[in-house]
């Protein structure tokens, strides 16, 4: 950490210090959730720059210079692995705990107080995105014909969480049913988890109208919104080659990342994409 970033964490940890010498600070609980490049990394960074953190991230050292002091409220992001497999995080929300998730946490014992934010994407951008930067998937997106990483089974696993913090992956009947799991596992939460709120939240809206996104949160989370709504135009991540806000607002409006689908490689997402899940969340595909 530079001089400049260490004096600006500094500041923010002597701000919540003295803040709490004087009166007791509230905490607002988010714990956000999103497959591998759905947008979680610009979910914390909007986050951050519109509500003051009980913590840091020391990978966010871009941020310190933009964070909020703390009075009143901060947000405190709870600690299940933001990539977490939704049905399996569902299981242990509801008492059930297996080898990586830990019922007993307090992610899942006092999900009442907890706002989960799950954040969704385009599921042709989702699937290019994947296809760019894999992650954890490489066995998943290989193929030795044009459309076979589209066709074949994808079973991964996620990196291991220590502590029962939950776990990405699972086996299913093609990438495409990534998506389609993902997106119904966040929905079965929301009707089934008992969680405060469960906000899903399509890394577009947030991209272009990114205001919105936070007066939603605002409420949801029972905070109050700063003065003036910031809006993070930088890059919210430094892998995967991702875009900034410019960039991604382009790509969203052009459907740039449709040119990079073969017409077979087409016919083969959109035939294993669930249109029911699709029209629930607002995506509508012109290609499909």
């Amino acid at each position: 950490m530079d001089e400049e970033s260490s004096g600006q964490f500094a500041s923010l940890l002597d701000a919540l210090q003295n803040a709490e010498g004087d009166h007791q600070i509230r905490e607002a609980w988010l714990q956000d959730l999103g497959m591998y490049g759905s947008g979680t990394n610009l979910l914390y960074d909007t986050v951050a720059t519109n509500f003051p953190l009980c913590t840091t991230n020391q990978e966010k050292r871009y941020l310190f210079r933009h964070l909020l002091s703390v009075k009143d409220f901060c947000v405190r992001f709870m600690s299940i692995d933001k990539h977490a497999n939704p049905t399996r995080f569902l299981a242990a929300a509801q008492g059930t705990s297996d080898s990586d998730f830990n019922s007993r946490r307090s992610e899942f014992t006092k999900k009442k107080q907890i706002v989960i934010v799950a954040m969704v994407r385009d599921p042709l951008a989702q699937l290019r995105s994947w296809k760019k930067s894999p992650y954890e998937m490489k066995s998943c997106v290989v193929g030795r014909s044009e459309t076979e990483w589209l066709v074949q089974k994808c079973k991964f696993q996620g990196l291991k969480n220590e502590k029962g913090k939950g776990r990405a992956g699972g086996t299913f009947s093609s990438i495409p049913d990534l998506w389609n799991a993902y997106g119904w596992g966040y929905r079965q939460l929301q009707l089934e988890g008992g969680y405060k709120e469960v906000l899903i939240t399509k890394y577009e809206d947030v991209v272009m109208h990114p205001h919105n996104f936070i007066r939603r949160l605002a409420v949801a989370l029972n905070v109050t919104l700063p003065a003036a709504l910031a809006t993070a135009n930088h890059k919210a991540k430094m892998h995967g080659r991702a875009s900034n806000r410019t960039e991604a607002k382009k790509m969203i409006g052009t459907r740039e990342f449709v040119r990079s689908f073969s017409e077979a490689e087409l016919e083969a997402a959109c035939k294993r994409l669930d249109s029911n899940l699709m029209e629930f969340l607002g995506y509508e595909l012109p290609e499909c």
